[in-house]
């Protein structure tokens, strides 16, 4: 029989929008872990992007990568990466092969940064997605 999930006593009873208000309301003891694991998100803001990006294109990576003339590593190696380490003929070619397009834009130095903005597309515009195939019980 399957062990059911229980929440520690910590958790029980409260509900967090993300796991970054989790981590801050659990380990407000421990401001340099917060800090830190603020940071390690912050730092990956564009490459999570392109990830979602890919994925409301319903392309695996293999099908974005051969879009983009590489092999499917190295698109895994940029949706793992930080954003520090993308190169940016690499954004584009990853923004065209998803049907997008680079938009760039500046501010003072100083100004607090903003986080990385996705529009989606309205909903007739997004594209069908991909046939799914209903397997019987005896196919498993």
């Amino acid at each position: 029989m399957a062990k059911s999930a229980t929440r520690s006593p910590a958790t029980a009873g409260r509900c967090y929008a993300s796991v970054t208000d989790m981590v801050r309301d659990l380990l407000a003891d421990d401001p340099d872990f917060v800090a830190e694991f603020e940071q390690g998100l912050a730092e990956r803001q564009l490459v999570k992007a392109l990830a979602v990006l890919r994925n409301l294109a319903c392309l695996s990576q293999k099908e974005l990568a051969d879009r983009m003339g590489c092999g499917q590593p190295k698109v895994s190696k940029i949706e793992n990466g930080v954003d520090a380490d993308v190169r940016f003929g690499d954004v584009i070619a990853y923004l065209t092969a998803t049907g997008h397009e680079v938009r760039i834009g500046f501010v003072p130095a100083g100004a607090t940064p903003q986080p990385v903005r996705v529009e989606l597309p309205k909903p007739a515009d997004q594209p069908k997605a991909r046939p799914t195939r209903k397997l019987s019980a005896a196919a498993y």
